[in-house]
């Protein structure tokens, strides 16, 4: 879904540590197993799961964006980078993903054209299972199956 949300610097310090607190919490072997991983880069993937993301992604699809407003995301962006390069493999899925997504357009044709902007709405999950992503959606209303 589009979301926009109202910064406030003591909700994104709190999720900060929220997420210095779910890396230090990993369980031992699962710690063991990302050893090799740089502690901010784990810190920055678990932040992309919460709301960072969003932060990072209206900053990156800003028709106004420039270097100045580009500047505060991009070590976030490189540290997110690295960190997902350095992931042991079994945390990587190279497959055919199937996506559940609300945003549906009835004037596709009309609207999508080079050169204009889109919303982007954030898929609700993907799978690997073209089958189970069925329970996704919602049983009526519109809604879109995309591979």
């Amino acid at each position: 879904r589009s979301k926009q949300k109202v910064y406030a610097k003591h909700v994104s310090q709190t999720q900060m540590q929220d997420c210095y607190s779910f890396v230090d919490a990993l369980p031992v072997n699962l710690k063991h197993e990302l050893s090799e991983v740089n502690y901010e880069h784990l810190v920055t993937i678990n932040g992309w799961t919460r709301d960072f993301s969003y932060v990072v992604l209206s900053v990156m699809r800003s028709p106004d964006r420039d270097r100045t407003t580009l500047d505060p995301v991009l070590p976030f962006l490189l540290n997110f980078k690295e960190g997902l390069h350095t992931l042991p493999q079994r945390f990587i899925v190279e497959a055919d993903l199937f996506r559940a997504d609300m945003g549906v357009r009835t004037n596709w044709d009309t609207k999508v054209k080079p050169g204009n902007f889109i919303d982007f709405y954030t898929p609700l999950s993907f799978s690997i299972d073209p089958a189970s992503i069925q329970q996704f959606f919602v049983k009526d209303g519109p809604r879109t199956f995309t591979e």
